[in-house]
């Protein structure tokens, strides 16, 4: 069993874009999995980037219905940005879907994407700013 971190998760910060980012727009502290069972990126290695938060979605193989599909799935949000996988700790990296992402995932839970890698968009890896907690000495 993994040990668990205690960090703080994105809901406690009052405004995420002034505490977790740094001068140079860079992550102010270590990202852990929301479980805190694993360290995923260390401290000022990822860039606050928008970016379409549809592309986190797992396609279900259906057909979407035009009652399921709202004007918020195409908003962008924010996302820790690097340009090489190497640069994390611990991730794991799904095979290529059809729409040609790949998900980023915590290798400790595999609970949900943590982010995604869209193959289309050479050497970027996004991981949502919503789906990782944040340790702060």
């Amino acid at each position: 069993m993994a040990k668990s971190i205690k960090s703080v998760p994105f809901t406690e910060f009052t405004d995420p874009q002034s505490q977790l980012v740094t001068s140079e727009n860079h992550n102010a502290f270590d990202l852990y999995c929301a479980q805190g069972c694993a360290l995923i990126l260390r401290a000022n290695l990822g860039k606050w980037v928008e970016r379409p938060k549809n592309k986190l979605k797992i396609p279900d193989g259906k057909e979407s219905d035009s009652d399921n599909s709202s004007d918020d799935d195409s908003s962008n949000q924010g996302f820790w940005a690097l340009n090489d996988v190497m640069a994390f700790e611990n991730i794991d990296v799904t095979n290529t879907i059809v729409t040609g992402i790949k998900y980023l995932c915590c290798p400790g839970c595999d609970l949900a994407p943590l982010g995604y890698h869209d193959t289309n968009t050479k050497n970027e890896f996004l991981i949502a700013v919503d789906r990782v907690s944040y340790f702060r000495e």
